[in-house]
């Protein structure tokens, strides 16, 4: 399980609700989660604002999702 699905897990967001409080895709999302995409600065730092968490906790460097 990825950093970022533990944290939805825990604040009860589908992918589909996360999509739209960021206002992107539910499928964009379910690509990062998944770690077929990487995610862009932006995403990375609404998402963390999102979930009231740091980008650290829930992506590396190069912008992939952490594994959990």
């Amino acid at each position: 399980m990825t950093a970022l699905k533990k944290v939805m897990k825990e604040k009860e967001l589908s992918v589909t609700k996360l999509g739209f409080l960021l206002e992107i895709n539910p499928s964009l999302v379910s690509q990062i989660i998944s770690g077929k995409r990487y995610a862009y600065p932006k995403f990375r730092k609404k998402t963390a604002l999102c979930l009231g968490v740091s980008e650290e906790e829930l992506f590396n460097e190069a912008g992939f999702v952490k594994e959990a």
